[in-house]
């Protein structure tokens, strides 16, 4: 990977680190996160699929509704610093997991990307899924069918997907290989992987799907993006010029928000706006 994709992908990780002290081991995210779920209600799952093994974690009370919203989490971990892969993919904050059992109405999912709390589960894991191959097909079709197994389970008919950061491009792909998204939302997504590394002057990522390629499957579908002001990873401009070859896009700029404050803290007032 060339230095300058190194640094660049190193600085997401730097940004995310912020204002930890320490580096949490796998032990101690995993039990961050079951707090915060357990917190409201919500229990662990894991969703075996043909290509990985992935995290869930599902509300204990029964479904509400025929839509089931997903959230996608973002790229975690992906490097200790520009030279190094991380060992360990797991987001050392539970950020997105925060913001869905935060969502104030409806029946909701969170599913983790591949080799995310399940490391030492999946023999399949290895740093390319979490560096050039993180957006590959095999990611996409473990995500696809985990998201069939928990809409199955949910008794949904339709869902709306939620990606953050690379999430978002996680979610693009997936709406556009699906028939049953009815609405998409990406906060802080990197929703062009190609305008995203061009900004950066980075070599696009080896190995994954990009989303462009099937821009005219997503252009009719409604769809909202959250951007900070003062996101410096994706920022809102990035975000803008793909919203504007959308029909049904609707981008929402929060002042003073960066690529990780302050999502979690307001999302429970900010979803219900979407109209």
């Amino acid at each position: 990977m060339p230095d300058t994709l190194r640094a660049t992908v190193a600085l997401c990780c730097v940004l995310l680190l912020q204002g930890c002290s320490s580096l949490p081991d796998l032990d101690a995210r995993v039990q961050r996160a079951s707090d915060v779920a357990a917190g409201q209600g919500w229990r662990a799952q894991v969703v075996r699929t043909s290509t990985f093994t992935l995290q869930a974690w599902v509300p204990e009370k029964p479904a509400t509704g025929d839509v089931l919203t997903v959230y996608v989490e973002g790229d975690g971990l992906s490097w200790f610093n520009s030279s190094t892969p991380s060992d360990d993919p797991t987001p050392t904050q539970p950020m997105v997991l925060a913001m869905a059992v935060a969502q104030p109405v409806g029946d909701a999912v969170y599913v983790a990307r591949p080799c995310q709390y399940t490391l030492k589960a999946d023999a399949r894991c290895e740093s390319a899924y979490w560096t050039d191959r993180r957006f590959s097909g095999e990611v996409l079709d473990a995500m696809d069918q985990a998201i069939d197994t928990l809409k199955q389970q949910r008794h949904a008919q339709r869902i709306i997907l939620v990606g953050y950061s690379g999430g978002g491009a996680v979610t693009a792909l997936l709406a556009e290989r699906r028939q049953d998204v009815a609405a998409w939302i990406t906060v802080a997504g990197n929703v062009d992987v190609q305008a995203w590394a061009r900004f950066h002057r980075v070599t696009p990522l080896a190995g994954s799907l990009d989303p462009m390629a099937g821009i005219s499957l997503l252009r009719d579908l409604p769809q909202w993006h959250f951007v900070g002001s003062d996101d410096t990873v994706v920022p809102p401009a990035l975000v803008k010029g793909f919203a504007g070859q959308m029909r049904h896009a609707q981008v929402i700029e929060r002042a003073g928000y960066s690529h990780g404050c302050c999502w979690a803290r307001d999302w429970g007032a900010m979803y219900p706006a979407l109209k």
